[in-house]
């Protein structure tokens, strides 16, 4: 079921061998398959919920990107109005 995306030579993989970029990725690729149960989908099924995974991720991502900076300057002015040092 799951077992067309475990590489047969990946069984006793050790992350600090010297693997090349690729192989780095697609060993992540299996972590996250195993932490995340997709291995047990079938491929469509693990294809839709990658696309929903990095769908929401891309969405988290531009949110914190564009609305964080605003509301954390709002947060270092507000701190520094209320520190003592600013009372003096």
């Amino acid at each position: 079921m799951g077992a067309d995306i475990v590489p047969e030579h990946w069984e006793m993989v050790n992350p600090k061998d010297k693997l090349s970029v690729f192989q780095r990725l697609r060993w992540l690729y299996f972590q996250f398959s195993l932490v995340t149960c997709t291995f047990m989908l079938d491929p469509w099924e693990r294809r839709l919920a990658d696309v929903c995974f990095l769908t929401v991720l891309a969405i988290v991502s531009y949110a914190c990107y564009v609305y964080l900076p605003p509301y954390a300057l709002q947060l270092f002015q507000i701190v520094k109005l209320l520190s003592p040092a600013a009372h003096r």
